[in-house]
């Protein structure tokens, strides 16, 4: 009996390493899961740190350049007025030249010197900046990868029958708000991007179709009317060159009305001068070649009318070009506006799950 009863005993090392004494597995799946998040959290946040650097180096790198292109022009300029033709022969009989000759080839000599020495100082900062550009541009694409993994592990993090306080309660509060802001700017950045492709694409389609008009309208860039008018004066090959000009202006139409419709909801972004600009593309739109195209050959009305009603058409043609490209103009420098706005939604939203998760690593 004492030798059954001694068998049904547990040695100390088999207490310590029982199945029933060992963690569950979902905890180790959380510590894991904190871990992980917690590394792409901060590579999240080095991120839009590196983010914002490589814009700066890149605004640099542009303005420097230019500058450098300046400068060679300059000095391309100084090489070729020291070596020219009659340079060189003034050189070759020195003893024609005056003093005056003389001190002037010293100071282009002299000038060139200085505009070439520039040219490689600014050649030198160009190729530093085009270097720390190069590694930014390395370095985040690594940090993007590790910081991917924030979103899909956030949702993971929530401890299991956790109660909050209110100052955790506050911090909820706060991500939610976040979360939202986060939301609102990838809508808007989505949105501007697709009135910017439209209003693209209606640039283009107007500009093909005006070019057109040009040609077959020369009163449009200051000729006489009369060659594009007259029935009999206009063979079918430029009638069907007109229609075909009408159609792309129609097709403009069609992408500026996209554009405004997405502009909509975000109307109180545009600027007041951007404004007018799409408030007269509202009013005259884009298709003024379809009224041009049916005052010139559908042979009605008197010529001396219907002369000035092209020419009123042609110069709301060309205004409505002038505003087109406005709003274009605006449209397409507004959405970067809009993805550095996300971006620092996107900091926010992190910097506010960094203080939630602080709470829950204690629980």
């Amino acid at each position: 009996m004492l030798s059954a009863r001694r068998s049904t005993i547990w040695h100390p090392l088999q207490i310590m390493t029982s199945s029933s004494d060992t963690p569950p597995n979902y905890d180790q799946d959380r510590f894991r899961v904190v871990n992980d998040w917690e590394t792409a959290h901060n590579a999240a946040l080095e991120l839009f740190s590196l983010q914002a650097e490589l814009i700066d180096k890149e605004v640099k790198l542009a303005k420097a350049q230019r500058i450098l292109s300046k400068l060679k022009e300059q000095s391309a300029a100084e090489f070729s007025r020291i070596h020219s033709k009659k340079g060189s022969l003034s050189k070759i009989f020195s003893f024609g030249r005056s003093k005056e000759q003389t001190e002037t080839e010293n100071d282009a000599q002299a000038s060139f010197e200085k505009s070439h020495s520039e040219e490689r100082q600014q050649a030198e900062v160009v190729e530093e900046l085009q270097s720390k550009v190069k590694s930014l541009t390395s370095m985040r694409a690594t940090t993007i990868e590790q910081a991917a993994a924030s979103d899909s592990l956030w949702s993971r993090m929530l401890p299991t029958g956790h109660i909050p306080t209110a100052e955790e309660m506050d911090s909820e509060e706060a991500l939610q708000k976040a979360d939202s802001d986060v939301e609102e700017a990838h809508k808007q950045v989505e949105t501007l991007s697709r009135a910017r492709l439209s209003i693209q694409h209606a640039h283009k389609y107007f500009s093909d179709a005006l070019k057109v008009s040009d040609d077959l309208n020369p009163a449009s860039k200051g000729g006489a009317l009369s060659e594009g008018m007259g029935g009999d004066l206009v063979n079918m090959s430029k009638q069907n060159d007109y229609k075909a000009a009408i159609r792309q202006a129609e097709k403009a139409q069609t992408c500026l009305d996209e554009c405004i419709r997405c502009l909509e909801t975000y109307w109180y972004t545009v600027p007041s001068d951007y404004a007018a600009d799409f408030d007269a593309l509202k009013t005259s739109g884009i298709t003024q070649m379809k009224r041009i195209y049916d005052l010139m050959y559908d042979g009605s009305g008197a010529e001396s009318n219907v002369r000035g009603s092209v020419r009123t058409m042609l110069e709301r043609q060309e205004n409505a070009y002038k505003h087109l490209t406005r709003a274009a103009v605006w449209t397409q420098e507004r959405v970067p506006e809009c993805e550095i706005a996300e971006n620092q939604a996107k900091l926010r939203r992190e910097e506010a799950r960094g203080r939630l998760a602080a709470f829950w690593k204690k629980a």
